[in-house]
């Protein structure tokens, strides 16, 4: 029985979840991963009493069989990924901003485009996609040199016809110039090319604070803070903080950028707005709250920086790191030898840490000395 059970359950619920979930009998699942569906049908047909009865189940068979390899001919199955990506490859320019509708599609897209120079990125409404190609092609954005385009592939649900009307409303509600190239499939994708025509007014935020804009802005700030084009992670962590003053993450990015520009003090200050916003939101900007303190020679106040991010990431080697620094200007050498000590077997290779744990190391030597 269990046998029997395990021959007819799983192409049945196979079958059975390809018909609830898409709007035909799926063929990628039917035709190719349902052979089970088709031998227990083959079996069924054979066992019908009467030759009429058995011919007409093999004519019903091999018609809805033929009927799903139909479905196949016509388009590929899978988006044409590829072919998206390669037009990108020949046409864009260096500066171009790609864009994947939702996040999910972008990892996707971004694997299959393959290195690139561009930055890759997403929007998950078409209002976003066209906020945010608004706000790149707009020349007081520090994006580089003019004219450039963006990018933005749009994944369409099955078996769909023509363009996608309501992202090129949000285009032109803009004044942004647009054109569609298509990638044929089942699940077609369309490639937009977006531009800046010369009557495009000035880029205003039109997103509201309480939509998902202020954190995908912020995620384009952080893709490009990890390009090292912190001119671009400033304006557009800024761009966040426009659209909602009050979202912390945007204020974390911004004073990670200021940091790496060497903007000490407006680091700072925007690293004490994101804590005080939300101080649980982005570990990591107590780390650099904590670093900057220590530069500023503000080091009592950095320890407590630096327990507090040791509480949100236990263990933290760049954490202790900082705590024993701090101790280290405070002038107690026992307590950063002994921090420094547990960074440095925690993250032996780092230079820094090593320089510091040797530098406290002969502070307590010439302590010890001294008495």
């Amino acid at each position: 029985m269990l046998a029997l059970l395990w021959t007819v359950l799983p192409p049945l619920v196979l079958y059975g979840l390809s018909v609830a979930w898409r709007p035909c009998h799926q063929p990628r699942y039917t035709v190719h991963s349902s052979l089970g569906l088709y031998l227990l049908a083959g079996g069924a047909i054979m066992a019908l009493p009467k030759r009429a009865f058995r011919i007409a189940g093999v004519v019903c068979l091999a018609a809805f069989y033929g009927y799903q390899q139909m479905l196949m001919m016509g388009a590929p199955q899978h988006p044409d990924y590829l072919g998206a990506s390669k037009l990108i490859r020949e046409e864009a320019r260096p500066l171009d901003l790609v864009l994947s509708h939702n996040w999910l599609w972008k990892r996707v897209f971004a694997y299959t485009l393959g290195p690139v120079p561009n930055i890759v990125c997403y929007g998950s409404t078409y209002a976003i996609l066209a906020e945010k190609s608004a706000f790149f092609l707009d020349p007081e954005t520090p994006a580089g040199p003019t004219p450039r385009n963006v990018w933005v592939v749009v994944q369409t649900d099955y078996f769909t016809e023509g363009t996608i009307t309501p992202l090129e409303q949000e285009f032109t509600a803009r004044g942004l110039g647009w054109s569609a190239h298509e990638f044929s499939g089942i699940q077609r994708v369309l490639l937009y090319r977006v531009w800046r025509r010369e009557d495009t007014p000035p880029y205003q935020p039109a997103a509201e604070p309480d939509s998902a804009a202020p954190k995908e802005f912020s995620d384009l700030a952080m893709e490009y803070w990890r390009t090292h084009n912190f001119d671009m992670a400033v304006a557009t962590a800024q761009n966040a903080i426009r659209i909602h003053p009050e979202y912390a993450r945007a204020w974390s990015y911004l004073g990670m950028s200021y940091k790496e520009q060497g903007r000490n003090a407006e680091a700072l200050e925007a690293f004490e707005r994101a804590m005080a916003i939300d101080p649980g939101d982005y570990p990591w900007t107590l780390n650099n709250h904590a670093e900057l303190l220590i530069l500023a020679g503000r080091h009592e106040e950095a320890v407590t920086i630096s327990r507090k991010a040791l509480e949100a990431l236990p263990g933290d080697p760049w954490c202790l790191a900082l705590l024993g620094r701090a101790y280290y200007y405070l002038g107690d050498y026992q307590q950063a030898h002994t921090a420094l000590t547990e960074a440095a077997g925690k993250e032996s290779q780092d230079m820094r840490i090593r320089l510091w744990l040797e530098e406290a190391k002969k502070a307590l030597s010439e302590a010890v000395t001294h008495e």
